[in-house]
């Protein structure tokens, strides 16, 4: 005889040493966090995405990115003037006073301008600052007075021989 047990002794009177877990509540759980991922993302997209990309391009792209690849024959009063006029362009985005179509379009230039490795090439940023101050001028965003002195490009300026209108 291997067992000593009895036919009839079912072992259900047992005490259970811990209670009976139930099953599922994770894996439920990890639904719900998965489910309201994509849920935030969405809302902070259409509500607040806007926002974030006058924020992103005002604070990080213009003043830290593209103030470390200025040309570096510009002194830092040339080089604060350049950014006073894309903060301003991008201020008058984020008020609505530039509609969202120009600063998509500006942003853009500025992405394939930043794209290059070196130095922003003067003439490329010239021009964007033109076409900044250019759109403020045309929705009457612009500050009052004369337009800023970087929008002129130097004759003696490194590039193409021509010079951007």
């Amino acid at each position: 005889m291997s067992e000593d047990t009895h036919p009839m002794d079912n072992d259900d009177d047992d005490i259970p040493l811990a209670p009976h877990r139930k099953e599922g509540r994770g894996c439920f759980l990890v639904l719900i966090i998965l489910s309201a991922i994509p849920v935030v993302f969405f809302l902070i997209t259409f509500t607040g995405g806007d926002t974030l990309t006058y924020i992103y391009m005002r604070n990080w792209v213009t003043d830290h990115a593209l103030m470390n690849r200025m040309p570096v024959t510009w002194s830092p009063e040339k080089k604060a003037e350049a950014r006073k006029v894309l903060d301003q362009f991008y201020d008058a985005g984020r008020a609505r006073k530039v509609p969202s179509t120009e600063v998509i379009a500006l942003s853009s230039e500025f992405r394939e301008m930043m794209s290059y490795p070196g130095d922003v090439h003067e003439e490329s940023l010239v021009a964007l600052l033109r076409h900044a101050w250019g759109d403020l001028e045309k929705y009457h965003s612009a500050p009052p007075g004369p337009p800023p002195s970087v929008l002129e490009l130097k004759a003696g300026s490194s590039g193409p021989s021509e010079n951007v209108p």
